[in-house]
C-alpha cells in the first residue's frame, strides 16, 4: 500500500510540512506528509490527533486529514503496540527543524521576467482596449472555451466531488477488506468511511456561501513564455467580467502562471489583485490569509522593492485589517512607480478609490474609479463603482445613465440592476426600479453583502406598498440568510407576520464573520454584538467565548472578559489558549499573583506547552525578571520558532539585558555581547517573517539603538513613519524613543501632532501630559491626565500621574494651606486607583506616603504593610516604615526596618540611618557597627563625620564628636540641612 504514490505524489509529500497537536494541546512539528506517515505506522499517532498545514493551516482531526486515510488503514489493519521509547526516538529525528532567515538585501536585484513582461504588455493591451463590438462578438466565445477548460482542468468544486469520489471509493474498498479480519475496528473504519462525505458535504457547503483563496505550490516544473503569456491574458479576459464566478477562474489561471513561473512579477500581482477581489466573500480564515500571505512573500523575495511587492503587501495589510499601513503602501506604488508596463495600474486606482468612498470622501473616490476605468475600458466593476458613488451622492440621474451603460455591455450583472433599480426608486419611479430590482433578485450571482442588503431592503419595502406580503416575507428572509443581525430586515419581518427565525449553521458563520470584520475595523462594541448572537446558537463554541472576551477587553470591560473567559474554560478545561489569554489580562492590570496561577494551572495540564512558555515569558518581563524571562521564551521559541509575537518579545528582552547595569568584568561584557547578538537574530526574523508588522519594525528599530546608537534608531524610525504615513504606532514609538532620551520637546510635538488627528487617543493625551509634566507646567499636565482618565476609566495610569503631579507639589510647596489642599486631593485619587486596581505599582506606598505627609501615622502604616505583603522585595515601603517609626520614638522597629532595606538596597546612606536608630534606641554596639560597615561602602560620603559625631556624644567622648562634627561642617560648606542645628550644639560646647 506504500508503494502506490506516483511521482506527483511524492513530490508534493516532500513539500508538505505539517504540525501534530497532542491530546494534550502540545505541538510538535512542523513534520513532513512522509514522517506523519511513518509515525503512523509504528503506532506513535492513532488519527485522534490535531493536525495542521505548517505553518498557518487550521487544526483539524488527523483522522479526516485525506492524505493520511491509506496509512490510517494500513496502521489498522497491521496494528502494533505504542513502543514509548521508539516514539521518542521517532519524533527526534523525523521534526525538520526549520533555520533562521537571515535578513536579505533586495537593492540591487533586477527582475528576472523583464523579457517576458514586456512580451506580454503588448498582448495585455490588446485584451484591455478591445472595442466594444469585439467584445459582443469575441469575448463570450473566449469566456465559454475558456470555462469548458477550466472545467477539464478541474474547478474548485468539482475538485471537491472528484477529491470525495476518489476517497470514498478508496476507503469503502479497505473498509470491506479489513472489517473480514479485524472486527473490533469496525466502530473506528466506519468514521473513516464517513470522512469523507463529511468532507464533501461541508466543503460543499461552503462552497454556497463562501470561496476559498488557493496557495500556490511554487516548486513545480516551469512552463515557457508564450504559454505564461497565454495565462496572463485569459486571466485578465476574466477580470474584466467583474463578477465572482470570473474571479475564481482567474484565480485558477494564475495559480497555474505563478506556478509555472514563480519570478514572474505580473502573474503574482495580478494573482494578488484577484485574491483582494475574492477577499470579501471568503470565510477569511488562516488558510485564506495564508494564500495572500505567501503570494506576497514570493513577490517581496523576487524583487523586494518593486512596485508589484508593494502592491501585494498593501493587499496583505488591508486583509489583516492594518487599512492604514496598506494605504499607504498602496500610494507608494502609485506615486513612485519605477516598473516597465506596469499592469496593476487599474486595480490599484480602484482599489484607492474604495478606501476613499469608504472612507466617506465620494468626489475623489470617483475621480480614482474613473482612471481605473480609462485604464481598463468596459470593466464592469469599475463603471459599477462610478455609478454607485454617484448615486451615494444623490446624482441619480448621472447614476441611472452609467448602470444603464454597464447593463448595454453585460445585462445580466446583478450590481449594475440593483444600482438602476436603487436610482430609479430615488428618481420616484418605483414601477421601472422594482423591474429592475426584481431582474436582479432573480439571478442567482454573489455580490457585495451591503449593496445585496440595500437592494433586497428596498425591493422589500415596495413589495410591502404593493400588498405583496408574501414576496416580501421570501425577500426578508433571504437577506436576513446574507446578514442575520440586520436590524431593519428583522423588525420588517416580524411586522410581516414571520415567526422567530431559527438561526442555522450558516447563519452562524456569517455572524461570526461580521464580527470579526468589526473588530479588525475597531468597532467593539458591533463585533460583541455579533458574537454574542452567535454565541446563543452555539454555546459549546469555546473560540466565540473567547472572542466575546476580547471584545469586551477593547471596550474596558475586564471583569467580564475574565468571565468570558471562565466561560469558555467551563466548556473545555484543557483550552490551553484561554489559560495564556487570562494571564495577559491579568498582567495587563498588574496582577501578576493571578496571572501566574493561571499559567501554573495550564501547565498541570501541558508542562511544555510554547503558548504557555511564552506567558509565562511575558509575565516574567513585566516583573523586570529578564534572565528567567529570556530562559523561558527561548524553551518556548525551540518549540515553535515562526511566532512573530514570541520573537520581538525575545529580542526586547535581550535588548533590555543589554542596558541592564551589571558589574564590571569579562562574564558582564560577554553576557552583553550575546544578548546583542540575540536581540539581532531575532528582529531580523521578525521582520523577515512580518514586516508589515509594527511590533516587528520597532523591535529592529530598539536593536539599532543598541548597536549602532540614537541616530541610527531615529533614522530607522523616522523613515518607517514616511513609508507608512497613516500608522500612528511608529510615530508613538519615535515619541517613547525620544522620552527616554529626555528629549522632551521633540516628544510633545509628536503626541500634539497625534491629538490634533485623534482627541481621543488615551496613549497621545497621557504622552502630551508626561511632556508636560517633565517642564513643570502643573497645570497643562493634569488637564490632560484627566482627559486620559475619561477616556478609559478602567485604566487607572492617568489618576495615579495626577495623584503623583499632587502629592509631589503637596509636599514641596510652603503654603501650608495650598499644601493641605494639594495633599488631600491626591490621597483621593490614591484611593480611587486603589478601588479600581488594588495591583496597580506601588499604590499603597504611596497612599501611604500621602497620609504621612498629612499626619495620618497608623494609617499610613496599615498601607506600608500591604506594600510589603503585596512587594516583599520593594525597599521603599521599609524606608518609609522606618521615617515612620522614628517620628513615633520607636527606634528599634527603625532599626529593624533599615535592617531589611540594608539587604534590598545596601548602600552607605541606609547603614548610616540604622546607626541613627540603633543610636537612638541605646544599642551604640550595633550602631558604631552600621558606621564602620557604611563607611567601608562609601569613604566619601560626609554623613559618615555626622554620624560618628553623635555616636561620641552619646558615649560622652566630647573631643571626638566635635572633631568630627567640625569634620562633617567644613565638608558641606556649612551648607547642609542641619549645618546651623549642629553650629548651635558646638557653640554650647556640646
Amino acid at each position: 500500500m506504500g508503494q502506490r504514490k506516483s511521482k506527483r505524489d511524492q513530490a508534493n509529500t516532500q513539500s508538505e510540512l505539517w504540525l501534530i497537536k497532542s491530546e494534550t494541546e502540545q505541538v510538535k512539528g512542523p513534520y513532513s506528509t512522509d514522517a506523519v506517515s511513518k509515525m503512523i505506522l509504528e503506532g506513535i499517532y492513532n488519527g485522534q490527533e490535531q493536525i495542521a498545514s505548517y505553518p498557518e493551516g487550521d487544526w483539524r482531526e488527523l483522522a479526516k486529514q485525506p492524505e493520511f486515510y491509506e496509512t490510517l488503514l494500513e496502521s489498522l489493519e497491521n496494528p502494533i503496540e505504542r513502543d514509548e521509547k521508539k516514539a521518542q526516538k521517532m519524533d527526534a529525528e523525523t521534526v525538520i527543524r526549520t533555520m533562521p532567515v537571515k535578513p536579505q538585501s533586495f537593492g540591487d536585484q533586477a527582475d528576472k521576467s523583464d523579457e517576458v513582461n514586456i512580451s506580454f504588455a503588448s498582448e495585455l493591451e490588446k485584451a484591455i482596449h478591445q472595442n466594444v463590438a469585439e467584445a459582443k462578438s469575441i469575448v463570450p466565445k473566449k469566456l465559454k472555451q475558456m470555462a469548458v477548460n477550466e472545467t477539464a482542468s478541474g474547478s474548485l468544486a468539482q475538485m471537491q466531488m472528484r477529491q470525495f469520489q476518489i476517497e470514498k471509493e478508496r476507503i469503502d474498498f479497505e473498509r470491506k477488506k479489513i472489517l473480514k479480519k479485524f472486527l473490533p475496528f469496525l466502530a473506528f473504519v466506519i468514521t473513516l468511511a464517513a470522512v469523507g462525505l463529511f468532507l464533501f458535504t461541508s466543503d460543499n457547503s461552503r462552497s454556497k456561501s463562501s470561496w476559498a483563496l488557493l496557495t500556490p505550490d511554487f516548486k513545480k516544473s516551469e512552463i515557457d513564455a508564450s504559454e505564461l503569456k497565454s495565462l496572463k491574458v485569459k486571466a485578465v479576459g476574466f477580470l474584466k467580467g467583474g463578477v465572482l464566478d470570473d474571479l475564481i477562474k482567474a484565480q485558477n489561471v494564475l495559480v497555474q502562471a505563478v506556478e509555472g513561473k514563480n519570478n514572474d512579477l505580473e502573474s503574482l500581482g495580478l494573482l494578488c489583485v484577484v485574491h483582494h477581489s475574492m477577499w470579501p466573500y471568503t470565510k477569511q480564515v488562516s488558510n485564506d490569509l495564508k494564500a495572500i500571505s505567501v503570494v506576497t512573500r514570493q513577490a517581496r523575495s523576487v524583487n523586494a522593492i518593486s512596485s508589484y511587492a508593494d502592491a501585494c503587501q498593501a493587499f496583505q495589510l488591508q486583509a489583516k485589517g492594518q487599512i492604514n499601513d496598506g494605504r499607504a503602501l498602496l500610494e507608494r506604488a502609485l506615486d513612485q512607480n519605477t516598473e516597465k508596463n506596469f499592469v496593476l495600474y487599474p486595480f490599484l486606482y480602484l482599489n484607492k478609490g474604495e478606501l476613499l468612498e469608504e472612507s466617506g470622501n465620494l468626489v475623489n473616490a470617483e475621480v480614482y474609479y474613473r482612471e481605473a476605468l480609462k485604464q481598463f475600458p468596459d470593466w464592469n466593476r469599475a463603471e459599477y463603482s462610478i455609478g454607485r458613488v454617484l448615486l451615494r451622492q444623490g446624482k441619480y440621474q448621472q447614476a441611472v445613465d452609467v448602470f444603464k451603460s454597464t447593463l448595454a455591455k453585460s445585462e445580466k450583472y446583478k450590481p449594475a440592476l440593483y444600482g438602476l433599480g436603487l436610482s430609479l426608486n430615488k428618481l420616484n419611479n418605483d414601477q421601472s426600479g422594482q423591474a429592475y430590482l426584481e431582474q436582479g433578485y432573480a439571478i442567482k450571482q454573489i455580490i457585495p453583502k451591503d449593496l445585496n442588503l440595500e437592494a433586497l431592503q428596498e425591493y422589500a419595502n415596495i413589495l410591502v406598498n404593493k400588498n405583496d406580503t408574501k414576496k416580501a416575507l421570501e425577500v426578508v428572509q433571504s437577506g436576513l440568510k446574507v446578514s442575520p443581525s440586520h436590524r431593519a430586515l428583522k423588525d420588517l419581518f416580524i411586522s410581516l407576520g414571520g415567526e422567530s427565525l431559527a438561526i442555522g449553521d450558516a447563519q452562524v458563520t456569517e455572524l461570526i464573520l461580521e464580527g470579526d470584520q468589526f473588530f479588525r475595523l475597531g468597532d467593539y462594541l458591533a463585533a460583541q454584538g455579533r458574537y454574542r448572537a452567535a454565541f446563543d446558537n452555539d454555546q459549546k463554541n469555546t473560540l466565540l467565548a473567547l472572542k466575546i472576551a476580547k471584545s469586551m477587553r477593547a471596550l474596558n470591560q475586564f471583569r467580564e472578559s475574565i468571565s468570558w473567559i471562565d466561560t469558555a474554560l467551563k466548556i473545555d478545561p484543557k483550552m490551553l489558549a484561554a489559560y495564556s489569554l487570562k494571564a495577559e489580562y491579568f498582567i495587563q492590570r498588574y496582577n501578576f499573583v493571578d496571572a501566574q496561577n493561571t499559567l501554573l494551572a495550564a501547565q498541570r495540564i501541558d508542562p511544555n506547552n510554547y503558548e504557555i512558555l511564552k506567558s509565562l515569558a511575558r509575565l516574567e518581563w513585566k516583573k523586570n525578571n529578564l534572565t528567567h524571562a529570556l530562559q523561558l521564551g527561548t524553551r518556548a521559541y525551540k518549540q515553535f520558532n515562526v511566532d512573530v509575537e514570541l520573537i520581538t518579545l525575545l529580542s526586547t528582552i535581550n535588548v533590555e539585558i543589554y542596558f541592564r547595569p551589571g558589574r564590571a568584568g569579562a562574564d558582564n561584557d560577554q553576557e552583553k555581547k550575546t544578548a546583542l547578538e540575540e536581540a539581532q537574530k531575532y528582529a531580523a526574523r521578525a521582520v523577515d517573517l512580518e514586516p508589515a508588522w509594527p511590533e516587528s519594525q520597532i523591535a529592529y528599530a530598539k536593536y539599532l539603538y543598541a548597536k549602532e546608537g540614537s541616530q541610527a534608531s531615529e533614522r530607522y524610525y523616522k523613515e518607517l513613519i514616511k513609508s507608512f504615513p497613516y500608522s500612528l504606532e511608529y510615530q508613538f514609538a519615535l515619541a517613547e524613543f525620544y522620552e527616554r532620551l529626555e528629549k522632551n520637546i521633540a516628544a510633545e510635538e509628536i503626541y500634539r501632532t497625534i491629538v490634533e488627528i485623534d482627541p481621543k487617543s488615551k496613549e497621545a493625551n497621557l504622552g502630551l501630559a508626561r511632556s508636560y509634566r517633565s517642564r513643570n507646567d502643573f497645570n497643562n499636565a493634569i488637564k490632560y491626565f484627566m482627559i486620559g482618565a475619561t477616556l478609559d476609566p478602567s485604566d487607572v495610569e492617568s489618576l495615579f500621574s495626577v495623584g503623583m503631579l499632587q502629592l509631589d507639589r503637596g509636599e514641596t510647596t510652603t503654603n501650608s494651606k495650598e499644601s493641605t489642599k494639594l495633599l488631600g486631593e491626591a490621597l483621593a485619587r490614591f484611593e480611587l486607583v486603589k478601588k479600581n486596581n488594588l495591583h496597580y505599582p506601588k499604590v499603597y506606598y504611596f497612599t501611604a506616603k500621602a497620609k504621612l505627609a498629612l499626619g495620618y501615622y497608623d494609617e499610613a502604616m496599615q498601607d506600608l504593610n500591604t506594600e510589603k505583603t503585596k512587594n516583599p522585595s520593594l525597599a521603599d515601603p521599609y524606608i518609609l516604615s522606618a521615617e515612620i517609626n522614628q517620628k513615633q520614638n520607636q527606634f528599634s522597629q527603625c532599626a529593624q526596618n533599615y535592617m531589611t532595606v540594608i539587604k534590598l538596597r545596601p548602600t552607605s546612606e541606609y547603614y548610616f540611618k540604622a546607626a541613627a536608630c540603633y543610636r537612638l534606641a541605646g544599642s551604640l554596639d550595633l550602631a558604631e557597627d552600621m558606621i564602620i560597615e557604611g563607611h567601608s561602602r562609601e569613604s566619601g560620603n560626609y554623613v559618615y563625620y555626622r554620624e560618628l559625631g553623635y555616636l561620641h556624644e552619646a558615649k560622652g567622648d566630647t573631643a571626638s564628636a566635635r572633631k568630627n562634627f567640625e569634620i562633617y561642617l567644613d565638608l558641606t560648606a556649612h551648607n547642609s540641612f542641619d549645618a546651623k542645628l549642629i553650629e548651635n550644639k558646638l557653640r554650647s560646647g556640646l
